[in-house]
């Protein structure tokens, strides 16, 4: 059975001030950028990528291999001057897949460390600026809005397979926030995608913004969605879908291009790369020319981001996409934003999420 809460706002967040948020997310943000050591048990060539078999080496810092660390910096060699982009994690392997941007193969015995994604200071960037108020704001309005922001209606008979929880889940769409509780195997998929189907087809400007920690979760949900749109007949609105990233499996998409945007997924890896191959400030002229080119590929990238989004009624993308450029998912302005595993998110992430949309969804394990 899969559990329906409305979001009560009592707990430690309501009695910490920003200062105190933005400092601990400083405190961790640099914990978070010491790099932490692996030793190198195998290497080999994939085609163009490389292959590390890889054990934790003896440190203070200790880093998990998980999908988190994909599209972080990795950096070997005398004075760490070599170096790739990792992308993918093989966790149950222990494997790294690299794509290689200086120097060459790292050797077995030898240790390439791997540094974090910034995911810290754009969400501290946040809390710093005029977006800490809008969080307020809207925290403030999800625990003052008690009854929904639009009436709540039977569902259409296509939606007649989902239990009557589940009939609930997606009927709380229309009140400001709400929370979604699904034990693994109670459907919770399978109702993100009812819910979003019948957002879109019962609001004509209706648009979500579907989030969540990994690229594995934004994925889930996105092709729960499409199979809806499909079972309900609206192939119209399964082209107006759109996965943004650079890190998602593109083999799930092989049979439903139409989910992903055109050259978004290209461009997004270009500027990663372009952001790992910083080089040393002792270099000037070449530091500041690297600068240039980084701003340059973030405004382009930004505007197609922008562009796609706002274009789009459905845009799926991990919560670290989301912060890094929460400003042209803004200018989209949705109306809603789901939040896919929201356990899994940090909590100061998680209370951002809802400044990116009027209404916010929240759904995972208890």
């Amino acid at each position: 059975m899969s559990y329906l809460f409305r979001i009560i706002l009592v707990g430690d967040y309501m009695a910490l001030t920003r200062d105190q948020l933005v400092d601990a997310l400083a405190t961790e943000r640099a914990v978070n950028m010491q790099g932490a050591p692996f030793e190198v048990l195998n290497a080999e060539w994939e085609d163009d990528l490389i292959v590390l078999s890889v054990k934790p080496a003896k440190a203070r810092k200790k880093l998990p291999l998980d999908e988190g660390l994909e599209g972080s910096r990795v950096r070997w060699g005398e004075d760490l001057m070599e170096g790739g982009l990792i992308k993918m994690i093989d966790a149950d392997k222990g494997r790294i897949v690299l794509q290689i941007l200086e120097g060459r193969m790292p050797e077995a015995g030898k240790t390439v460390w791997i540094y974090q994604n910034d995911f810290l200071g754009p969400l501290i960037d946040m809390w710093n600026g005029d977006m800490a108020k809008l969080a307020a704001k809207r925290l403030r309005q999800s625990k003052e809005d008690s009854e929904p922001l639009q009436p709540i209606r039977p569902l259409p008979e296509d939606y007649r397979d989902l239990r009557e929880r589940q009939v609930l889940a997606v009927q709380s769409a229309a009140y400001r926030c709400s929370i979604m509780i699904g034990p693994p195997g109670t459907g919770k998929s399978y109702t993100i995608g009812a819910m979003t189907s019948y957002l879109l087809r019962r609001f004509s400007k209706g648009r979500v913004l579907v989030v969540g920690p990994t690229n594995v979760a934004v994925d889930t949900a996105i092709l729960a969605i499409d199979d809806w749109l499909k079972r309900v007949g609206r192939p119209d609105l399964a082209v107006q879908v759109k996965r943004i990233g650079a890190h998602f499996d593109p083999k799930k998409y092989t049979d439903r291009p139409h989910l992903l945007a055109d050259g978004i997924a290209e461009k997004v890896n270009e500027y990663l790369v372009l952001e790992a191959t910083e080089p040393p400030k002792s270099k000037i002229t070449e530091y500041v020319k690297w600068k240039d080119q980084l701003a340059a590929a973030r405004a382009s990238l930004g505007a197609d981001i922008e562009e796609t989004a706002t274009g789009a009624r459905v845009i799926g993308v991990t919560v670290a996409t989301a912060i890094r450029w929460h400003q042209f998912l803004r200018e989209a302005a949705f109306p809603f934003v789901l939040c896919d595993e929201a356990s899994q998110v940090l909590g100061p992430a998680a209370m951002m999420m809802t400044t990116l949309g009027q209404q916010t969804i929240f759904a995972g394990d208890p």
